[in-house]
C-alpha cells in the first residue's frame, strides 16, 4: 500500500519535531478551492453541498464551513445537520447558521448556553453574539445562573458584553 501525501507530510513534520503541524488533506484543499470558486460560478454549489455529508469528517467540516450562503439548499442541509447526531458536524453547522444570522437555531443555542459543559456554553455564547442584539444577549446571559465550573474566559466574555452594552459601545437597536 502506498503512503498518501498527507501521511508523508505528517511523517516529515514528526521527523523535524513539528508534531502539532496541521496537514491539510488534498480533498479538504479541493473543497476550499471549490468554495473559493463559488463566487464566480454559483452552480458549483451543486458539487459542494453533498460534501457536507462526506464520510471524511475533515471534508464534511470544510464543506459545512464554506456552505454557500446564497443557496437555500445549503441552508436547509445545515439545519438538518444542526439537528443531527454527530456532535462535531452539528457544532460546525450551528456555527455556520449563526454566521448567517439564522435565528431558527436560537432554541438550540440557548439550551446549550444553559447546559453543563463549559466549552459548549462558550461556543453557544459565540453563536448568540451573531444572532442577538446586544441587549438581548445581555438578557440571555443574565437569565442563566453562574456555574462553578465556568472557565474564566467565558465569564470574562459575558462581562465584556454587559459592559459594552452599558457603555454604549454596542448600540441597542430599537
Amino acid at each position: 500500500m502506498s503512503e498518501s501525501s498527507a501521511d508523508r507530510l505528517r511523517r516529515l513534520a514528526a521527523a523535524i519535531g513539528e508534531e502539532g503541524i496541521e496537514v491539510q488533506s488534498p480533498r479538504v484543499a479541493e473543497v476550499r478551492e471549490l468554495a473559493r470558486r463559488l463566487k464566480a460560478d454559483p452552480q458549483l454549489a451543486d458539487a459542494l453541498i453533498p460534501l457536507m455529508d462526506d464520510p471524511d469528517p475533515a471534508v464534511a467540516r470544510a464543506a459545512i464551513d464554506h456552505a454557500p450562503a446564497f443557496d437555500p439548499r445549503a441552508t436547509a442541509r445545515l439545519r438538518a445537520i444542526a439537528g443531527g447526531p454527530d456532535p462535531d458536524r452539528r457544532s460546525a453547522a450551528l456555527s455556520a447558521l449563526a454566521r448567517r444570522k439564522d435565528r431558527s437555531i436560537l432554541p438550540m443555542a440557548l439550551a446549550r448556553l444553559d447546559g453543563p459543559d463549559p466549552v459548549a456554553r462558550d461556543e453557544a455564547l459565540g453563536w448568540l453574539a451573531w444572532l442577538l442584539r446586544p441587549d438581548e444577549l445581555v438578557d440571555a446571559l443574565d437569565r442563566r445562573p453562574d456555574l462553578a465550573d465556568e472557565p474564566p474566559v467565558v465569564a470574562a466574555r459575558r462581562e465584556a458584553f454587559r459592559r459594552a452594552v452599558a457603555l454604549g459601545f454596542l448600540a441597542v437597536e430599537d
